[in-house]
This record gives C-alpha cells, structure tokens and sequence, in this order.
C-alpha cells in the first residue's frame, strides 16, 4: 500500500509515537513575505495564526468557521504579491496541495490512498511550477520523485518543510492556551516603531508528541 510515510524520510520526526491520526492543514510561504501575509490579515480582518516553521518556510492556519469562497479569495489576493502553497495530510484518507500564483489557482494536486488501493492512477504534475519557490534543478527532481511515489513525507523533506506535521489552526490554538515549549513562532501584527515583524512572540506551537503507553 503506498500510504505516504515512507520510513525513509522520517528523521525528522523520528521517535514520536501517536495516539491519533494526523490532520495537518496550513497555507505555506517562504519567509520573507511574512510581513507582507501579515499587513493582509490586517487589511481582511482575517482570522488566521502565522507561524514560522523554519528560516524558509511560514505558514498560516485559518479558523475552520471562515467560509471556502472567502479563505479563497485572500489566496488569490495573496498570490498577487507572492506564490502560495496550500497543504493537508490527513493521514488515514490522503494528502495534496494547491499552487497560487499571479491572483489565480495554478495547480491542484491530490492523492487518495483508497483511490490508490484499488488501481488508481496518480495526477501528473508539472514540476517546473515549484521554480516559483526557487528551487533548484535537483530539488526538483527529488520533488517530482517524491509525489510520483505519493510519498508525503519525502515531500516535506523535499520542500524543505519537515516541520509541516500535526499542525492546523485547532492545533496552533491548542498550544497558545497551553504556551508549551517549541521552536516554532506565532506572530503578530507588525507595529509601527518596529519593521521587523519577528520581534512579537506570542508563543510557540509544534508536533504533537504525546507518547502511547
């Protein structure tokens, strides 16, 4: 069965036992247009938490309440000023992403594990679409491998965005409550005396790691 978690690619994660399937879901962007994915929140009034998941990589999670039509349009409106990548792994069913680009959806890609199961075929993607993230001609070659294997954990890897586990807006929500201890960073609103838009730490939110017994 190809179910996405390939052994091979899960150093990252390496010794955590979960009680629980993943449902991971977020809107990725490299990390230099955080300011700018910041000034549109506050420009929509959009109820989403931005975190950072590494030095390349942001991400932001929406409350599940805010209807599909309108968190597309702030995609769109978003992909005018810089290239998005919407992902979800919900672990027992399948995984995928959406590419927005230039105010418009440029590609949609999702694998079923059940479709797969039965003799499906996989959806042919056009790799150069991810040169928009500047990636590099092997990067991309170990990108296009990594989703004609339907292998999800490859594709973080890949991307460079193993972080990109176990995270959703219920999740982010979860561990502000708790302010537990992790890497990642939720961010504020710039202020106005201050241009850096990481000097605001909220708190930090990350992989679940709750162990079974």
């Amino acid at each position: 069965m190809l179910d996405g978690r390939n052994k091979n690619c899960r150093d990252f994660g390496k010794g955590q036992t979960l009680n629980m399937s993943e449902f991971t879901q977020g809107t990725l962007l490299k990390s230099r247009h955080v300011s700018d994915i910041l000034r549109l929140r506050q420009q929509w009034d959009m109820d989403c938490i931005v975190q950072m998941l590494n030095s390349n990589w942001a991400v932001f999670f929406y409350r599940e309440q805010i209807s599909v039509p309108y968190v597309e349009q702030f995609h769109l409106v978003c992909s005018l000023s810089f290239p998005l990548l919407a992902f979800y792994n919900f672990e027992d069913h399948g995984w995928g992403f959406t590419v927005y680009q230039d105010g418009q959806t440029y590609h949609k890609f999702d694998i079923f594990y059940e479709e797969i199961e039965i003799g499906g075929n996989l959806q042919k993607i056009h790799v150069q679409l991810f040169e928009l993230f500047g990636f590099t001609a092997q990067e991309l070659f170990e990108i296009e491998d990594s989703v004609n294997r339907a292998d999800v954990e490859c594709f973080k890897l890949a991307m460079g965005f193993p972080e990109m586990s176990w995270l959703s807006y219920n999740y982010a929500v979860g561990d502000i409550e708790e302010d537990d201890d992790s890497e990642i960073e939720v961010l504020q609103d710039p202020t106005p005396c201050s241009p850096n838009p990481f000097s605001d730490k909220l708190c930090r939110s990350s992989v679940r790691t709750t162990a079974v017994a």
